[in-house]
């Protein structure tokens, strides 16, 4: 005889941070299970037949978990501590701007791994982000959610000669193939025109005798108070 049954299955994610041997301590269930019927009385006296349920158990077994340090060999010099598997992002809230206006730009990490803590990529060390943009510092850390981390950093265009934003990269160890990655993000297209200039003709000189109107002063006299108009 067949039973159909009804699996639940519950996940958790561990992230161990040092090497060594761990263990997992045993998981226990309970519940109940639905085995046919039974006849009792309701509130009126009645015969009713009802479901009749059975109690479970289960228990797992015990973990224990090798865990090994990070391959030194190989090891790239940009690589600063992400473990896991990731895809990199970059997005503008601008496509055309003017020199020296402020950019702001998002870059999302996502993947599987302990997103909060992956370092913020550093926009100013990047050679061609330090020629073409003057960037506006942003320690704050980045916005994580279950499955991602968006970081926002400001910008501002130095030259009209830029025709986009630069692909970021993110270097990280990944578990699944026990070797270090480096991925980069898509590069975003960029308009930059020239600020506007004025020319002396068109600016303005306010002197103190024009920006305020001189008043008449007033002397004493014998006769009282009289304007010096």
């Amino acid at each position: 005889e067949q039973e159909e049954y009804t699996v639940y299955q519950a996940n958790l994610r561990l992230f161990i941070l040092k090497e060594g041997e761990f263990s997992i301590p045993a998981v226990h269930a309970s519940g109940k299970v639905r085995r046919g019927t039974k006849v009792q009385r309701d509130f009126f006296g009645r015969a009713v037949r009802t479901a009749k349920y059975q109690s479970i158990f289960a228990h797992s077994q015990e973990q224990k978990v090798q865990v090994s340090a990070l391959p030194i060999e190989n090891q790239p010099a940009q690589f600063y501590g992400a473990i896991g598997e990731y895809t990199l992002h970059l997005n503008s809230s601008v496509s055309v701007t003017k020199v020296g206006d402020p950019i702001e730009i998002q870059y999302e990490i996502r993947g599987k791994g302990l997103l909060s803590k992956i370092p913020r990529p550093l926009v100013s060390e990047l050679p061609e982000y330090q020629k073409n943009f003057t960037i506006t510092e942003n320690l704050s850390p980045g916005t994580v959610t279950e499955n991602s981390v968006l970081y926002t950093q400001k910008i501002r265009a130095k030259t009209v000669s830029i025709s986009e934003i630069p692909a970021l990269s993110l270097t990280f160890f990944n578990p699944t193939s026990g070797k270090y990655q480096t991925i980069q993000s898509n590069s975003v297209p960029l308009k930059v025109l020239q600020a506007q200039v004025l020319d002396e003709s068109e600016l303005v000189a306010y002197t103190q005798e024009s920006s305020f109107p001189q008043q008449p002063s007033l002397s004493l006299n014998t006769k009282g108070l009289h304007s010096n108009e």
